[in-house]
């Protein structure tokens, strides 16, 4: 128990649950987000014909290797939690 609370930073078994369970919860909320980002994306290359800059296009690039590392981020932090 005095693992959790000076090493993890939880007060309880219960504790933990529930942060890593509010932790799920989220990461899931920004996958769904992002995948319904990607349809609106798809949904208006499709139908609007026009060029897109280069710096918009290395702008977007950016945000999305962004995100991938704070998804791996995450992720190891929420494994280095529970092991």
């Amino acid at each position: 128990m005095k693992i959790l609370q000076k090493e993890l930073g939880y007060d309880s078994v219960e504790d933990l649950k529930a942060k890593q369970k509010e932790n799920l919860i989220k990461r899931e909320e920004t996958r769904i987000e992002n995948e319904y980002r990607g349809k609106v994306v798809d949904a208006v290359v499709d139908t609007v014909n026009f060029e897109i800059p280069e710096a918009v296009v290395e702008r977007e690039i950016q945000f999305q290797i962004k995100q991938i590392c704070s998804t791996a981020s995450n992720a190891r932090n929420v494994i280095k939690s529970i092991f």
